[in-house]
């Protein structure tokens, strides 16, 4: 009972946060906003029993991704202090896309069958155990692509920098 209980503000500060991310036209809010969405959807893994999912919301998305988004925004942010902001001239076209996918999952989700119990899922250790003997390589190959996303990211930024009339 307790979980619904959490669920619900959660569940309200996830959709309220990413309309907010949706409707304002600062940028930085708006990264501050959808980091409101990671915690919130981490919390909502956490009370579901997903712990390990909740983590790694946590560690990727709202310490990493979000991470990379505000230096990005504050690299191309305007020289003379002004914050970085967006159009909204595809508003129109992204409610409807939007209505559009929420009917469809909606609709979805009514007619799927009901879940039945299954076995207990794996603990964390064997998780880990998977991720650092059978899973090693594809493991090894994301941390490597992240890597070099990140310093490819740099040395763009750095060659803005030092030429700032390119593109």
């Amino acid at each position: 009972m307790e979980n619904g209980l959490l669920f619900y503000p959660l569940a309200l500060m996830a959709v309220s946060a990413a309309l907010y991310v949706l409707f304002t036209s600062n940028l930085m809010r708006a990264a501050l906003a959808l980091m409101m969405v990671f915690l919130s959807l981490a919390g909502i893994y956490a009370l579901a029993g997903a712990e390990f999912v909740a983590a790694a919301q946590i560690m990727v998305y709202a310490g990493g991704i979000l991470i990379i988004l505000v230096f990005g925004l504050m690299f191309t942010s305007e020289k003379d202090g002004r914050p970085a902001t967006s159009s909204h001239q595809y508003q129109g076209i992204a409610a409807v896309l939007s209505i559009a996918l929420l009917t469809a999952l909606v609709r979805l989700g009514l007619h799927l069958p009901q879940a039945t119990p299954q076995a207990a899922p794996p603990s964390i250790a064997d998780l880990g155990t998977a991720l650092l003997t059978d899973y090693v390589l594809p493991l090894e190959t994301l941390a490597m692509l992240l890597l070099l996303a990140l310093v490819a990211s740099v040395y763009i930024a750095a060659q803005n920098q030092n030429n700032p009339d390119s593109p």
